[in-house]
């Protein structure tokens, strides 16, 4: 081939490559919204990600609360709500005309018959996978991805993934040149109506994003397989001096319960002021819209004011 040929080669071969780009993002780009149902907030979350608004949402009210949601945005595109998500309304479900519904196993399975009846229905694992080594937030970017890929929206999976790579990197930078020694991290939650409290294992989504800010997870014990250890009170005690990061769960939880104890004045990191309450809307299982939250949000609260 000579010099001549070459080059008309290369320039044949760069506007078909050129082209075949362009038609690929003209052909997603033409692909109709699915509606889509969501019957957990992760969920919903992913669809937002890839630019699909539900139809349906469970738990719409709460869900409208998270930081990371856009309620005028919800409100405007005419969202219903579902019911509860751990019984969702068969009713709204029909009448949102879903092509596709998004639920998870331990909720939804029982019903899985009932919501194939009425469209496509994937569901998830979610963080109840029964291992204690599960990496829960490559799982949760797995989901996106496959997602993604069978509503043909793969690049704009690629894009919500690699923006939150970007936005953790940024929040790592600012952690690490802010001057924050609280390096050692517990993350736990306190749930509605017990007095036990969650402690997040290493492979747990929120610990997992943690890890990614710079932080060590100081919580050691075995996960029950859904990224967490419940315990009690009094095991709070073996933690040290640590930062601890809490979420309580209405406003009846082991956190309203546990301030009255004396025990807690005693815990080190309770007398040493390194207790944190974070708010309740920033959702730590959700997908990469409440994982930016939940990550400026510690951030926002480790950096000196």
């Amino acid at each position: 081939m000579n010099h001549l040929d070459r080059r008309k080669f290369l320039g044949s071969l760069c506007a078909a490559t050129c082209a075949y780009t362009l038609m690929s993002r003209i052909s997603q780009a033409a692909v109709p919204s699915p509606r889509i149902v969501a019957l957990e907030w992760r969920y919903a979350d992913h669809a937002r990600s890839l630019g699909v608004t539900p139809v349906g949402i469970a738990d719409l009210g709460e869900y409208a609360r998270q930081s990371s949601v856009d309620r005028k945005e919800l409100e405007a595109s005419g969202t219903v709500d579902l019911g509860r998500r751990q019984e969702p309304s068969m009713e709204a479900i029909i009448a949102a005309r879903p092509d596709l519904i998004l639920g998870v196993n331990f909720r939804h399975e029982r019903i899985l018959p009932q919501l194939s009846g009425i469209a496509d229905t994937v569901l998830y694992k979610y963080t109840q996978t029964g291992s204690d080594n599960v990496d829960q937030l490559a799982l949760m970017l797995d989901e996106l991805r496959e997602l993604g890929e069978k509503i043909g929206r793969a690049d704009a999976a690629r894009t919500a993934t690699v923006g939150l790579d970007d936005f953790l990197a940024k929040q790592s930078k600012k952690l690490a040149s802010g001057q924050v020694s609280a390096r050692r991290i517990v993350f736990a939650q306190f749930p509605s109506g017990v007095n036990n409290v969650r402690l997040f294992s290493s492979n747990s989504l929120p610990v997992q994003l943690l890890d990614r800010l710079g932080l060590v997870n100081a919580w050691t014990g075995r996960s029950e397989g859904f990224g967490f250890t419940t315990v009690g009170p009094e095991r709070l005690l073996v933690l040290g001096d640590v930062t601890f990061l809490g979420v309580a769960v209405g406003s009846d939880n082991s956190y309203t319960r546990l301030a009255k104890n004396p025990l807690w004045q005693s815990l080190p990191f309770v007398r040493s002021h390194k207790f944190h309450a974070l708010t309740d809307v920033v959702w730590p299982f959700g997908g990469v819209p409440a994982a930016q939250a939940f990550a400026g949000k510690v951030a926002e609260t480790l950096l000196p004011s």
